[in-house]
């Protein structure tokens, strides 16, 4: 008994100690927050907040990410650095070619619904081995022709509009990546109700910075 109620104890004083935390920020302040951890980590003036045992002590017992990150698994591309972001800042889901699916419109739904993240940033990057391979005509396993089928779309319309660029094409998926996300019904609707944000983003490896797209 004596240990359910230390324990009780300590949840409560970690429920407290998140009062006024990053759980409810707007999908504005959120994408402020980005950008500033993204400007320190292009110029080399990064932070590294939130990485000391404190902040590790907090999270076992719950998590508040103040915003979702669906970016490529290529190993240059780590968001929390990208943001200078540290342990429990962000909701990060990852794979090659930052493709949907319904994993990851379920991991995207899971963080909005139950976590109150507000912004949802897709982030596609120079250099992405899984837009390079889309683009060409080589045969691959059928397990990597099928990220690359998820990413032909944005081929199609880049060729269409005479954009066909490696940086319009990871652009223009990363823009069909937001739309795919909205065609799920239940997202959608939360999202128009709960001032949820859904935005891509370019990554330029040479300089650090992230781009945000229209």
């Amino acid at each position: 008994m004596k240990k359910v109620i230390i324990a009780l104890v300590m949840m409560l004083f970690a429920t407290q100690a998140w009062a006024g935390d990053v759980r409810n920020l707007s999908a504005d302040s959120a994408l402020s927050r980005l950008k500033f951890g993204n400007e320190r980590f292009a110029q080399f003036k990064m932070k590294h907040p939130n990485m000391d045992k404190a902040r590790r002590d907090r999270l076992v017992v719950m998590q508040r990410p103040f915003a979702v990150v669906l970016a490529c698994s290529d190993s240059r591309v780590p968001p929390e650095l990208i943001f200078d972001q540290g342990l429990g800042d962000l909701f990060v889901i990852r794979n090659a070619g930052n493709v949907i699916d319904q994993d990851v419109i379920g991991s995207i739904e899971y963080a909005v619904h139950h976590l109150g993240v507000n912004l949802v940033v897709i982030l596609g990057h120079e250099s992405c081995g899984a837009v390079g391979a889309a683009m060409k005509e080589e045969k691959e396993s059928p397990a990597i022709e099928g990220i690359k089928e998820a990413i032909r779309p944005a081929c199609t319309e880049c060729l269409k509009e005479n954009k066909y660029t490696y940086a319009n094409v990871v652009k223009t998926h990363a823009k069909q990546d937001v739309k795919s996300i909205l065609e799920d019904k239940d997202l959608c609707e939360y999202a128009q109700k709960n001032n949820v944000k859904i935005i891509p983003a370019y990554y330029n490896l040479r300089t650090g910075v992230v781009e945000f797209l229209d």
